[in-house]
């Protein structure tokens, strides 16, 4: 079982090497690394080259910048193995990271995608845990209630799903979100409770204003897009949770108009005091 690993990188001359030597470092040694270099101008391809000597590195360098999800797709449709799987030039893996994904395939025939924990580090000092996801099997419904399965750090699956699949979609944002929820809604999913990925963030609190409110947009559409099969699966209950956790992320943008029209979606959706006070809330703050 031969694994395709595509490593995106822009400008991080600096930080790679943390990633591929993670690649390197596998106990389990089947696999090819794709890195797509997505016209990098500070000589990334001549550094990596002179660093790392290993066969298995495949370079492409994009004559222009296409970002990422386009890069990834790009990725995909260069990969050769059986299993295809990504790592950020920033995050690292755990030595077994590879050895599990294929035990757990080898263990599981009807299994298509696989999924482990994901440890976040920040600013290289703090390790937190933040949600995941335990979901296994045909999980798609279940996986509306919340948007989310895995981050694709820790997410692997067989590239015949690809062929299915075919593209990426261009215009979400939350490219981890969406590729899992479109595996989910044809393939089977098995979970690995175990700790393989690391995440490492830095914690720019100048920036934290602007993150917030892309980060509302950026749920908000990821919702649009699923909304009619979220409408299907879900309960009143789940889609007013759906609205209300929409309003508190616009609220914590202090996009109040915004934080306003989802909360009252939620209420009418599923009304509770909690969606009421929240709503008392927004219209002190406007």
């Amino acid at each position: 079982m031969k694994f395709s690993i595509i490593v995106k990188t822009f400008n991080r001359k600096k930080i790679i090497l943390r990633s591929l030597r993670s690649i390197l470092n596998q106990t389990y040694q089947n696999y090819e690394v794709l890195i797509i270099d997505d016209h990098s101008s500070d000589n990334t391809k001549e550094y990596v080259h002179d660093k790392i000597k290993d066969k298995r590195i495949k370079y492409f360098y994009l004559k222009k910048n296409i970002g990422h999800v386009k890069a990834s797709e790009y990725g995909l449709n260069k990969s050769t193995g059986d299993i295809v799987c990504f790592l950020d030039d920033d995050d690292s893996w755990d030595k077994k990271f590879l050895y599990y994904h294929f035990k757990a395939y080898s263990k599981n025939s009807d299994i298509q995608c696989v999924y482990n924990n994901t440890i976040t580090l920040i600013n290289n000092k703090k390790k937190v845990k933040p949600y995941y996801s335990s979901l296994e099997g045909n999980c798609y419904g279940a996986a509306l209630k919340k948007l989310f399965i895995s981050s694709q750090i820790a997410l692997s699956f067989k590239r015949s799903c690809w062929k299915k699949l075919k593209k990426l979609d261009h215009k979400i944002t939350r490219e981890d979100d969406d590729l899992c929820l479109r595996l989910s809604k044809f393939y089977k999913f098995k979970h690995i409770d175990k700790d393989l990925s690391l995440a490492y963030l830095e914690n720019n609190r100048n920036q934290v204003t602007s993150n917030a409110l892309n980060h509302a947009k950026q749920y908000k559409q990821l919702f649009n897009k699923y909304k009619k099969d979220i409408y299907i699966h879900c309960s009143s209950k789940e889609i007013a949770n759906h609205y209300y956790l929409i309003s508190k992320k616009f609220y914590l943008a202090s996009s109040f108009k915004a934080a306003k029209k989802n909360i009252i979606k939620s209420i009418k959706k599923y009304p509770n005091i909690k969606n009421l006070l929240v709503l008392i809330l927004i219209l002190f703050r406007m």
